[in-house]
């Protein structure tokens, strides 16, 4: 990560940053954990071409059979649509179905192109949610 200032001698025109010239990868991580503390398994989605090299590499690393790690991969390090609906339906339905109750998923509200599309998913699936109301969003997020 880049520092915010940078120190040099009065009157130069310019400040040489040395870096390790990976600024600009992005990574999004989805942590998710239920009331009783159990931690669901996370989701990784990094900035890169989806099926390429660094998606498959991470998760011949990662992620073993049992699949305690997803990884995708997307051009922006971005979650999708298609990305959230796996997420639901292969890590938050599985563990509903295991413990046999009815669990409530709270999300952050996100963008408002996306909410009725979430919507509309999360009924047909069959999933109790709600959302942050934004004026949260800095005191719930880490």
């Amino acid at each position: 990560m880049g520092f915010n200032c940078t120190i040099d001698f009065t009157g130069n025109k310019q400040i040489e940053i040395v870096t390790s010239g990976r600024d600009h990868y992005k990574i999004s991580i989805i942590l998710s954990v239920a009331g009783n503390g159990f931690k669901l398994s996370p989701l990784i989605i990094v900035k890169a071409e989806p099926g390429k090299t660094v998606e498959t590499e991470l998760r011949r690393l990662f992620c073993d059979n049992k699949n305690l790690i997803y990884i995708y991969s997307q051009k922006e390090a971005w979650c999708t649509s298609f990305i959230f609906k796996e997420w639901i339906l292969k890590v938050f339905k599985v563990y509903e179905k295991e413990k046999g109750n009815k669990c409530l998923l709270i999300l952050d509200k996100g963008s408002k192109p996306l909410f009725k599309w979430f919507n509309f998913f999360l009924k047909e699936n069959n999933v109790t949610f709600s959302f942050i109301p934004a004026v949260m969003r800095p005191i719930c997020q880490p």
